[in-house]
């Protein structure tokens, strides 16, 4: 079997000769298990410990992420022997990067890293934190960090935006591909926890060096790279509102994905055109692309995408809702709960357990079933870490807008007070827009109520904010 440059797991199972199938049966390892280990996914200690004594290697040396929150992965490392073969670990401490002895080059350096905080310190103007900040160039660094110091010198240094190298070794190929993907992972990551413009500093940085990159990748891996950003760009975009300029994104990242071969980042771009679609309410055309979606996995992927394929008939039941449509809404629910029945979905930011609470929640509320509807919301809360502020607004609006179709004012301010600091800490336009949805449901169950009309009052400047940004940029564009 041929090797390639891409995950460490699949490339030891490939030197092996093996199927996901039969490494599945002699590592005793589900076969979702191992596709989401080689596509970056984290996997859980106990699977972790079954590849690494199969193949003798490190969890570091095999490429595997671990859960968030895992204390048994440096046990694992250290238990499990390391073979010669295999490129060295990526370091995970920037800190660890040795800087030489010489006098002259560290006053250099002092002088540089002065004048570059001087130059990141205008992120904090943009009230961007420090470990935001911090987060970000994690995110960017660590892909050039497995570089080899020459190479490193003339992405940066050389007066061409691309640099000009005979090809990297099987190994540097390898260690800059695993290092890309676990950019873009942290990157999507980051854009759970962080606001959209962020997010979009971030991306447009990663696809910036992806062009650096462009001369050291064969066409398939730099598209598939590219791909993963766009979708992510494209997401970003989504949250702030623009769904012009995302779906745009998503059309190239589909083409991008078409020309990797990349199976994966085809469906992801079709889910989120369907999601575009339905923002602009031709929910029609977005169980199109949720067709299309899932004719790509059949196809192609068979049962590798499970996560995916549960997420897809989850959207597909939400759009059937709203073109009342109760009779495939409750197959396409049932049918996406079985496919998370039969993995393990908590956390997963793909798809998960909370995802689909939020989704039948919205369902449910749609036909008047305010109690159900609460109940999903609930669920999906509980499963939502509290530092992924744009999913928790997801759920908080519905569970809000439930009850006050109840008349429980107290219910429906006290989530919406969490609401408002979840949209806050997102820096979503789109959550904005659809708190000022849930304001006209208030209004109208409770016209008259003083309580009521005060919490409005209060979470106007909140929208307010928004309207002025959109100002300032408009006078901005009009400067240049």
């Amino acid at each position: 079997m041929k090797e390639t440059g891409f995950h460490p797991l699949r490339t030891a199972r490939a030197r092996r000769n093996l199927t996901i199938e039969q490494l599945s049966k002699v590592a005793n390892v589900g076969t979702a298990t191992i596709w989401r280990a080689e596509h970056y996914h984290p996997i859980s200690a106990e699977s972790r410990r079954r590849l690494c004594t199969y193949f003798s290697m490190t969890s570091q040396a095999l490429g595997l992420i671990a859960l968030s929150g895992d204390k048994e992965e440096a046990e694992w490392q250290t238990m499990t022997p390391d073979v010669s073969d295999t490129p060295p670990p990526l370091q995970e401490n920037m800190a660890s990067i040795a800087i030489p002895h010489r006098p002259s080059f560290q006053a250099e350096a002092g002088t540089w890293l002065v004048g570059e905080a001087g130059q990141l310190a205008s992120l904090f103007e943009e009230n961007w934190d420090l470990e935001t900040v911090l987060k970000s160039l994690r995110i960017v660094l660590q892909s050039l960090q497995v570089l080899p110091d020459s190479l490193r010198h003339s992405l940066f240094h050389a007066n061409s935006a691309k640099v000009n190298r005979k090809p990297l070794t099987f190994d540097e190929t390898q260690q800059l591909q695993l290092a890309l993907d676990k950019s873009n992972y942290e990157a999507w990551q980051f854009y759970h926890e962080s606001g959209s413009a962020q997010v979009l500093v971030v991306a447009q940085a990663q696809l910036c060096l992806l062009q650096r990159f462009d001369p050291l990748l064969d066409p398939e891996a730099s598209a598939r790279f590219q791909a993963a950003i766009r979708n992510l760009i494209g997401a970003a975009l989504y949250d702030q509102g623009e769904y012009d300029a995302a779906q745009r994104e998503y059309q190239h990242a589909y083409a991008d994905a078409i020309r990797g071969k990349d199976i994966w980042h085809q469906v992801q771009s079709n889910n989120w055109l369907a999601v575009i679609a339905n923002s602009n309410g031709r929910y029609l055309n977005a169980i199109d692309y949720l067709e299309k979606a899932l004719n790509l996995l059949d196809t192609n992927e068979g049962d590798l995408f499970p996560h995916t394929r549960a997420h897809l008939l989850a959207n597909w039941a939400y759009n059937a809702g709203l073109l009342q449509d109760q009779a495939v809404v409750r197959e396409k629910l049932s049918a996406s709960k079985k496919v998370l029945d039969r993995f393990d979905y908590d956390n997963d930011p793909e798809f998960d357990i909370a995802t689909w609470h939020q989704l039948a929640g919205k369902c449910v509320l749609m036909e008047g079933h305010y109690n159900t509807a609460i109940q999903h919301f609930e669920e999906s809360l509980r499963s939502i870490p509290d530092q992924w502020h744009g999913r928790r607004g997801l759920s908080l609006l519905p569970l809000a807008e439930a009850y006050a179709h109840k008349r429980d004012r107290e219910g429906t301010l006290a989530v919406a007070e969490q609401a408002t600091l979840a949209i806050k800490a997102a820096d979503s336009r789109m959550l904005k827009h659809r708190f000022q949805e849930y304001q006209q449901v208030l209004l109208s169950t409770f016209p008259h109520d003083r309580v009521v009309r005060s919490f409005i009052a209060h979470a106007i400047p909140l929208l307010r904010v928004e309207n002025k940004r959109r100002e300032e940029e408009k006078n901005s564009l009009s400067r240049l």
